[in-house]
């Protein structure tokens, strides 16, 4: 092989190797929900309220939608319309009036998504290995969701802690 050829090949092999290791979303444009892997209970929201939250650790919710106060599960994850696209995704309520889970400094809440979606409103779903699940990261602030055992829920620094983990 010559060192064109060679040059050539490499050139077409490592995109393609960086991508297939750099981890993968959950679901591709569709619904899912998120299973926080210290709490064992879904990131939930509600109606028109703007909060987001788990239940306490140890009640048994099993991540079942069970509507009213405590709240719905399904979120969209989509990445269409999002400013300078760069493989982060948006985690919207589901319907045409969907809203975005977005992050600020350390608050996490719903807001009408902008259009295009901004960096506040983006996630990297991070897949971790070792434990199996998803670490969330938020493209502005670069910091990780992250649920307490007594259902909050807010944004910190990677810790290597369960509470960040989301399946």
């Amino acid at each position: 092989m010559s060192k064109t050829s060679a040059a050539a090949f490499l050139a077409a092999v490592i995109p393609v190797a960086l991508f297939a290791s750099s981890g993968s979303a959950a679901a591709q444009d569709a619904d899912v929900t998120w299973t926080n892997q210290a709490t064992y209970d879904c990131l939930r929201y509600s109606g028109s309220r703007s909060d987001v939250w788990t239940n306490p650790r140890g009640k048994d919710y099993a991540c079942r939608t069970l509507g009213g106060s405590l709240g719905e599960i399904q979120w969209h994850d989509d990445n269409s319309n999002l400013e300078n696209p760069d493989g982060a995704w948006a985690e919207k309520t589901p319907g045409s009036n969907g809203r975005c889970l977005t992050a600020y400094e350390w608050t996490v809440y719903l807001e009408p998504c902008s259009g295009p979606v901004n960096y506040y409103e983006q996630w990297y779903e991070e897949w971790d290995g070792n434990y199996k699940a998803f670490r969330l990261k938020n493209r502005q602030s670069q910091r990780y969701l992250t649920a307490d055992d007594n259902g909050n829920v807010g944004m910190a620094w990677w810790a290597n802690d369960r509470h960040q983990l989301w399946k």
